[in-house]
């Protein structure tokens, strides 16, 4: 047994997990510490750990980019709105029963052929910046439930100025 933890443990794997509750015994302790190997337990069944790991990576290992532009939840609903430097995106943002993901910069991920998911960068997140006004901490001035972390993206909106003759 002693041998084949070691033989696993030694071949750099990033962690051990236990399911279900279950204590890895001593000698698996002991060589999870002498080859710095990160040892988890979940009392979570095996199937439902690895669902939920599986979801986590494929959110997290999703490709991803980064455009210029606002995306808020509208009742449920992900909107990214997206225009030139000073048309009002940030204001449109603020409208009552809007809770703001990101501003500014909109990081992508795709996560399924149907599913974008848009986040803050996490230098910028929770903050909106109002020409004129300055930088504004939206969760501190509106509360927690002002923001969300990340959004599906179901709906994109384009601002462009006014022009009488374009259709």
């Amino acid at each position: 047994r002693v041998e084949r933890y070691d033989k696993l443990l030694s071949s750099e794997i990033p962690c051990v997990v236990y399911s279900r509750g279950q204590e890895p015994d001593e000698d698996m302790q002991d060589l999870c510490l002498h080859y710095q190997v990160p040892l988890m337990v979940s009392d979570k069944s095996t199937s439902d750990l690895m669902a939920e790991v599986i979801r986590w990576l494929k959110v997290k290992l999703a490709p991803c980019i980064s455009i210029h532009g606002v995306l808020v939840d509208v009742f449920g609903e992900g909107v990214l709105i997206m225009g030139e430097s000073g048309i009002g995106k940030s204001e449109a943002a603020l409208e009552r029963g809007r809770r703001l993901v990101s501003d500014d910069v909109v990081e992508i991920r795709k996560v399924s052929d149907a599913t974008l998911v848009g986040s803050a960068p996490d230098i910028t997140k929770h903050f909106i910046e109002l020409r004129g006004i300055g930088i504004i901490d939206v969760k501190s001035l509106y509360g927690v439930e002002s923001v969300k972390d990340t959004q599906n993206i179901d709906m994109v909106i384009k601002l462009e100025d006014w022009d009488k003759d374009k259709e």
